[in-house]
C-alpha cells in the first residue's frame, strides 16, 4: 500500500516494491537498520520504491512522509533493482 504517493515528486516513474530485505538483499546489515527503522521510527508507516533511471543505475526510495526530505535513499545493487523492475513493475506492490 502507498501512503505517500499523492506527496512523491516521481509517483508516476515509480516501482512500489513489498519487502525492504528483498530490495537491499546485497547489503543484509544495512537491510536491517533500515528495516529497524521503519518498524520503530514509523510504525511500518513508509513507501518503497524503486525509482528506474536510464543510466541502468537505479535509486531506491524509503518515503516515511509527505514533505520533500522525508525520504531515505539506501543504494540497491543494479541487478537486483532490475530483477525487482521486472517482478513488481506490473503489480502496482
Amino acid at each position: 500500500m502507498a501512503h505517500f504517493h499523492t506527496f512523491n515528486p516521481w509517483a508516476n516513474t515509480l516501482i512500489y516494491v513489498p519487502d525492504i530485505m528483498e530490495a537491499l538483499a546485497h547489503d543484509p546489515e544495512t537491510a536491517s537498520f533500515y528495516a529497524q527503522e521503519i518498524e520503530t521510527r514509523h510504525k511500518g508507516k513508509v513507501d518503497l520504491y524503486i525509482l528506474p533511471q536510464p543510466s541502468g543505475y537505479h535509486s531506491f526510495g524509503i518515503r516515511y512522509g509527505e514533505e520533500p526530505r522525508e525520504y531515505y535513499s539506501p543504494s540497491i545493487a543494479p541487478t537486483i533493482a532490475e530483477l525487482l523492475i521486472t517482478k513488481y513493475s506490473n503489480t502496482g506492490a
